[in-house]
């Protein structure tokens, strides 16, 4: 395996916090050449498909030292009684591929995140802007089932578009066609944000694609058509909710006004009492001034605080 097939984007070198943290890319890092060979060594992992059978490249065995595999690896736990179990659906020339790309780490010169496929002509030339998007895809999903997700993220990415835009019919292909763990997660991802552009009407060239693509994918087909339905249920009752918010706003609006008509009530009615008050107070005084000087000339309110007050009757006039 050449070194150009392990290039992307470097990566530092320093270990979080100071510690290092087994498993990933990341860890990897922190390891020094002669740390980084030494994972070549001891006991060895074998790999088997779901039904048990050993896995194979050529007339080898695929394997890996122990060692190594945990120094990349997040998943541990899948080497049980020195092999690892690959899920159903994960391909095996994937798998393989995957292994080398591993083998090569101890002694490459630099360690970055694996790069896309490199697609070669009959002279083994890289060929420019050529991509195969199924090796670069079941790479993805080899890596993510065995816990080797952070040297794939890189080309992960590239998948990770599916949940805004809708991919080529040749992708839309591969992806429906890939049935593991990964591959499904991909596939329901990209059957919603189908589903939910043909419902919003911004689906690119959509009636001919349900006319001429979807027959030929039932998978897909079966899937939009359940989200589609999941869709149309969310959008009533996001109506019904809308109604009932409107609603609740509509009857809280209304007991806020007559809350706040209920407070200017209080208000108005506190100031009458209290220019009552205040009009009755003045009364009173003006009422025994005018005794004390012999006057008589008592106004309405002056009467009548005489009345209740003093318990006497006089009337109101002009005189004195």
């Amino acid at each position: 395996m050449s070194d150009d097939m392990i290039t992307l984007s470097p990566m530092s070198s320093t270990p979080l916090n100071g510690q290092n943290i087994p498993g990933d890319l990341e860890y990897f890092h922190t390891l020094d050449p002669i740390q980084r060979q030494n994972l070549v060594m001891g006991n060895k992992v074998q790999f088997v498909d779901h039904i048990g059978s050993v896995i194979k490249s050529g007339n080898n065995l695929t394997e890996l030292p122990i060692a190594l595999f945990e120094a990349v690896s997040e998943k541990h736990e899948l080497v049980v009684d020195g092999k690892i179990v690959v899920p159903e659906g994960i391909d095996i020339k994937a798998v393989n591929y995957l292994v080398s790309l591993v083998l090569a780490l101890p002694t490459a010169p630099k360690i970055y995140q694996f790069q896309k496929y490199v697609v070669r002509d009959f002279k083994g030339q890289p060929m420019k802007d050529v991509e195969d998007t199924f090796k670069d895809l079941h790479l993805c999903c080899v890596a993510d089932a065995l816990g080797i997700g952070s040297f794939t993220q890189v080309i992960f990415n590239h998948f990770q578009r599916i949940n805004t835009k809708v991919p080529p019919i040749p992708v839309i292909n591969i992806i429906t066609a890939a049935y593991n763990p990964t591959g499904n997660k991909l596939f329901q991802r990209m059957a919603y944000t189908m589903a939910k552009q043909l419902h919003e009407k911004i689906f690119p060239h959509e009636e001919g694609f349900k006319r001429d693509y979807l027959p030929k994918n039932p998978r897909l087909s079966e899937t939009i058509n359940g989200f589609l339905t999941n869709i149309a249920k969310a959008a009533v009752r996001n109506i019904d909710y809308q109604e009932r918010e409107a609603g609740r706003q509509r009857r809280a609006t209304e007991q806020k006004q007559y809350e706040d008509w209920k407070a200017k009530d209080r208000a108005a009615k506190k100031k009458r009492e209290l220019d009552e008050a205040t009009r009755w107070q003045v009364a009173g005084v003006l009422c025994r001034k005018k005794v004390s000087q012999g006057k008589e000339n008592f106004t309405l309110l002056e009467v009548k605080w005489v009345d209740k007050v003093a318990g006497k009757k006089v009337h109101p006039g002009t005189g004195n």
